[in-house]
């Protein structure tokens, strides 16, 4: 089952890979001349909240096929839960320190609240999705479905997102079927479903969890697996891979996931960029002025933007906010002026020390993997230069973001140039967030920049 903005790229890429398609949206029926159906779904796809892609949820071997294949798309960072949700294991306890006890489970070692004794063996389960190690856990029993987890000790839940109707509605639902010392949390997917199939799986669950408890935990192992989980985050990039996917089925103007990930505001303007593009014009070029468009009307010099650094495990810090003092359309560029705040200590990579009333001018291109900032002393002295390495940067309404590739390069004030953190790039490879083929990409860039700064004075 597939929704939101990607939806047509996404189902037309998976029709061509043999997928069959669970209860497809009467205008995806329509498109794409698919029979519609109320089949059970095996992978759930949807919009992610916010410019950055798509959640994937499914069962194990189902959901590792359609994440390999819609995470194909040049510069996809992947943040894939260490563990699925409504997974219940039998643990035992390996080690215990500062109130907390690891638990092999056979699969993975997760952590659990309390002091338990070495050796013990626990019925233990997953509740939520994490992309950081060690994965928490909770003793006891959780089941999950399509729709909802069933477990022990867990509080009624609505989907992160509902809205105030739907969530007033699976709150009161939730509520109800919960049972003493029993909770049901509802998951995204509830929303696309009626009332009787979700209390019709809750029922199930609450069967499953009672057989459950019944096992008797010997040896660690999965008990019951759960529901696996995903965040695909799509770049600038990557949604012009899926602007082409959606062109081979209705009349798509490049841009297209890209302002439609800025919010329902932009449609008018796609809608009429589309109409030129059934009409022969071309895409790209057509595309492009769209963008400008966008970028002229949106910000102006003076407006304050925020920048929002993501990491590949789904986490973000939010750089010190700055002042637009440069706009491109040409060559879709912000610069951006940000007071540094506090003094003391060194700025990374360039090594400076942090003075009262240092500034930095950051420039960001809309589509480029690389952001440059130089830092200046209060009186205009640069003390260094350093460039980010980054999934295509992107612009929001009020701000710029991206998913660090977490390789940097800086030259510092006596001209020494250094390309940083290549082994947080190759860890990030080796947990599977970052593929190896972006990877390579990022590394070349760095070693690019690097030759590049050294001719800089």
């Amino acid at each position: 089952m597939v929704r939101g903005i990607y939806s047509t790229a996404l189902t037309s890429m998976l029709l061509n890979s043999g997928f069959k398609i669970a209860r497809p949206s009467r205008r995806i029926s329509e498109r794409l001349k698919i029979e519609p159906n109320k089949d059970a779904w095996d992978v759930f796809i949807e919009s992610n909240p916010g410019s950055f892609g798509v959640k994937v949820y499914g069962s194990k071997e189902a959901f590792n096929k359609v994440l390999g294949l819609i995470s194909r798309t040049g510069y996809a960072v992947v943040c894939k839960s260490l563990v699925p949700v409504g997974g219940c294991y039998a643990g035992r306890v390996v080690e215990v320190k500062e109130n907390k006890s690891y638990v092999d489970t056979g699969e993975f070692i997760g952590v659990l609240p309390g002091l338990y004794e070495e050796g013990e063996m626990l019925l233990v389960s997953t509740a939520r999705p994490t992309c950081r190690e060690p994965p928490p856990l909770i003793e006891g029993v959780v089941v999950s479905g399509r729709y909802a987890i069933v477990g022990q000790g867990l509080h009624p839940r609505v989907p992160e997102g509902a809205d105030r109707q739907a969530a007033l509605q699976l709150s009161r639902l939730a509520t109800s079927m919960s049972r003493a010392g029993w909770g049901v949390q509802f998951l995204r997917t509830a929303l696309y479903t009626d009332l009787s199939e979700l209390m019709r799986e809750v029922n199930l669950l609450y069967e499953v969890a009672e057989k459950m408890l019944e096992v008797e935990v010997e040896e660690p192992g999965v008990l019951r697996d759960g529901l696996y989980m995903a965040k695909i985050h799509y770049s600038f990039k990557d949604k012009k891979v899926l602007d082409e996917a959606r062109g081979k089925v209705v009349p798509t103007v490049f841009g297209h996931h890209y302002m439609r990930s800025l919010g329902q505001s932009t449609a008018p303007l796609i809608e009429f960029a589309e109409r030129l593009v059934s009409r022969g014009l071309n895409w790209e070029e057509l595309g492009i002025e769209m963008i400008r468009s966008y970028i002229s009307t949106n910000y102006n010099i003076g407006m304050m933007i925020k920048i929002r650094h993501y990491k590949p495990d789904g986490s973000y810090i939010d750089l010190t906010p700055g002042r637009i003092i440069g706009i491109s359309e040409d060559r879709l560029e912000l610069k951006v002026h940000r007071v540094m705040r506090g003094a003391g200590g060194y700025y990374d990579g360039i090594m400076a020390p942090k003075e009262p009333g240092d500034y930095a001018i950051s420039t960001y291109r809309l589509g480029e993997m690389r952001s440059e900032t130089r830092y200046y002393s209060s009186m205009g002295r640069l003390k260094g230069i350093y460039v980010n390495i980054s999934t295509p940067v992107e612009f929001g309404w009020n701000y710029i973001n991206y998913v660090d590739l977490m390789i940097d390069v800086a030259k510092t004030a006596d001209g020494e140039v250094l390309i940083l953190d290549v082994e947080e790039l190759e860890n990030e490879v080796e947990a599977g967030r970052i593929p190896q083929e972006l990877a390579v990409r990022a590394l070349r860039l760095a070693e690019k920049t690097a030759e590049e700064l050294k001719r800089v004075s």
